[in-house]
C-alpha cells in the first residue's frame, strides 16, 4: 500500500468516526454529551403518578441514578431510547438504589439505621422498657441489620420483626 493510499484510507476513517460522533451529538458509551444527559434527564422528568409520588423527594437522585447506568451502557440517549428493556432494567436498578439508600445486609446506612431506632423508639411498648429502652433498640437494630438489606425491607416483616423483639428481650431483659 503506497503512501498516498495511506493517507486516503486514515482520512477515510476519520470522516467516519467524525460522523458517528456527530450523529450521535458527540456521546459514546461512558462519555455522554452534555445535551444527550440533558434530554436523557428531561423525558425521565415526565415519570408518571404514582411512580413520581413514590420517588418523591428521591426523584432527582433516582433520575441521575439512571443516567449513570445509561451513559455506562450505552453510546447515546438514541440508542437507550430504541431499548425499552434496557429502560426498564435501568429503572428497576436505580429504583432498588433508591430504596437500599447505601444500605446492605450487615450494614445499612446511617439513615437507615437512623430511621429504625426512630420509629422503634415510638412504640408504645418501648417506652415501658426504662433503662433497658436503648439497649434494647441497638439489639433489635442488630438482628434486623444483619438480616434485611435495608430499613425498607425490614419493616416489612412484621413476623421477623417480632422474633428479634423477642430475643432481644431474652437477651437483655430477663438476663439483668
Amino acid at each position: 500500500m503506497n503512501a498516498k493510499t495511506k493517507k486516503s484510507l486514515i482520512l477515510g476513517l476519520i470522516i467516519l468516526v467524525t460522523l458517528v460522533l456527530i450523529r450521535q451529538n458527540g456521546s459514546i458509551k461512558g462519555n455522554w454529551s452534555q445535551s444527550d444527559k440533558q434530554r436523557f434527564r428531561e423525558e425521565f422528568e415526565k415519570i408518571p403518578e404514582p411512580y413520581s409520588r413514590i420517588l418523591g423527594k428521591n426523584k432527582a437522585k433516582f433520575i441521575e441514578y439512571c443516567v449513570e447506568s445509561g451513559e455506562k451502557n450505552y453510546s447515546s440517549f438514541a440508542e437507550l431510547s430504541n431499548d425499552s428493556d434496557g429502560i426498564q432494567k435501568i429503572s428497576k436498578e436505580s429504583g432498588i438504589k433508591i430504596i437500599l439508600n447505601g444500605s446492605v445486609k450487615g450494614k445499612w446506612s446511617e439513615s437507615d439505621k437512623q430511621r429504625f431506632r426512630s420509629q422503634l423508639g415510638k412504640e408504645e411498648g418501648v417506652n415501658k422498657l426504662g433503662e433497658y429502652k436503648l439497649m434494647w433498640i441497638e439489639c433489635c437494630l442488630s438482628k434486623m441489620e444483619a438480616n434485611y438489606s435495608c430499613y425498607i425491607y425490614a419493616i416489612k416483616d412484621l413476623e421477623g420483626g417480632k422474633k428479634f423483639a423477642l430475643q432481644c428481650n431474652d437477651e437483655i431483659i430477663l438476663k439483668k
